[in-house]
């Protein structure tokens, strides 16, 4: 086992809260921040470019969850913790598109994939973990404070997926491609 250690320093408000590396090219990997800003790295932390996006940034959300395409590392889901903040556009719970996002071409452009996230009561949910089924890339699961949600199709429509589990926080998702088992930590 050869280790390396590297520190790197990133500009901006926030601290690191999520780092991932990819499967399909080891030398890509994402961070996520405190104040919502990500950072990616195609050279094994090299360099590191800042992936301001808007309409993530805006929401003043600390990134919790990342997820890189198990083939494509140019395809990537974020989410955002919590819920939305109280305003006058929360009164009408479809103005908001949802915490989680998801780009198809490393970073450059952004969709809101999580409007379908939500509580029995109709408000967003934030994501604390995500996961990618290997042998099925438009599978991807979400750790939510009130259990795990699934879309099949690449984020288009997202469901409940909690037969099984207790009623509880999720904290943290583990997915074992050789045993199709999707694993939950619940607080």
């Amino acid at each position: 086992v050869n280790a390396t250690c590297d520190i790197q320093y990133f500009r901006g408000n926030g601290f690191p809260t999520e780092l991932v590396y990819s499967t399909a090219k080891p030398d890509t990997a994402w961070v996520g921040s405190t104040d919502g800003t990500l950072y990616r790295t195609t050279n094994d932390g090299g360099r590191w470019d800042t992936v301001a996006e808007p309409q993530v940034f805006a929401l003043d959300r600390a990134v919790e969850a990342i997820a890189i395409g198990p083939h494509d590392p140019d395809v990537v889901y974020v989410g955002l913790e919590g819920r939305p903040t109280s305003g006058p556009e929360d009164s009408t719970p479809l103005t908001k598109p949802g915490l989680i996002f998801k780009t198809t071409n490393g970073g450059q452009s952004w969709s809101h994939v999580g409007g379908d996230v939500k509580a029995t009561d109709g408000s967003l949910l934030g994501a604390y973990a995500l996961r990618i089924d290997p042998g099925a890339p438009d599978t991807v699961f979400a750790a939510t404070e009130v259990g795990v949600f699934r879309t099949t199709n690449g984020g288009s429509s997202w469901q409940p997926f909690n037969e099984g589990l207790p009623p509880g926080l999720v904290r943290d998702l583990d997915f074992v491609p050789e045993r199709r088992v999707l694993r939950a930590g619940i607080w």
